[in-house]
């Protein structure tokens, strides 16, 4: 049997919505709304537009702000060493490389499936990940009781609390 070990980027190996709250709030004059928005998951770009600032700025400034999470950081290094393992992000992949890239998360030999292929939790979309890797099994490490709670028999999901 191939087992194989996924993990989720943001909420997960890197602690990214207080980064994101952290950045709004620099420029936005009514924290609470600007925190409640992200909060329910609100669109950034969108959220960037009402509060009139270049959305540029707000990302450039919560790359800077993110850092890794490092036990799970840490658990990931030892699974790539043990087990065939993937990134799975509802993010571009241009964003997960380089958010990993800014918290210092080496993604060599890792293949990294994106918003760009699909989207989690869409079963089909996950199952076509199971087939394209060859796995009977695999653990799915996320944060996320939306995005990462997924109702496959062959997907065994871990949550991490954020």
């Amino acid at each position: 049997m191939r087992f194989g070990v996924m993990f989720d980027v943001h909420g997960t190996l890197i602690h990214a919505s207080e980064a994101w709250i952290q950045a709004f709030t620099f420029y936005c004059k009514d924290e609470k709304f600007c925190r409640e928005w992200l909060e329910n998951k609100g669109s950034r770009k969108a959220l960037a537009k009402k509060i009139g600032i270049p959305f540029e700025s707000v990302h450039n400034l919560y790359r800077e702000k993110i850092s890794a999470n490092d036990r799970i950081v840490s658990l990931f290094e030892i699974y790539k060493q043990t087990h065939e393992v993937i990134i799975v992000s509802n993010a571009k992949k241009e964003d997960v490389v380089a958010d990993c890239g800014a918290v210092h998360i080496s993604l060599d030999g890792v293949k990294i499936f994106s918003s760009e292929m699909g989207k989690k939790p869409d079963s089909k979309y996950l199952k076509r990940i199971l087939d394209e890797m060859k796995w009977d099994k695999a653990l799915l490490i996320g944060n996320d009781m939306e995005e990462d709670m997924i109702g496959i028999d062959d997907i065994i999901t871990l949550m991490i609390p954020m």
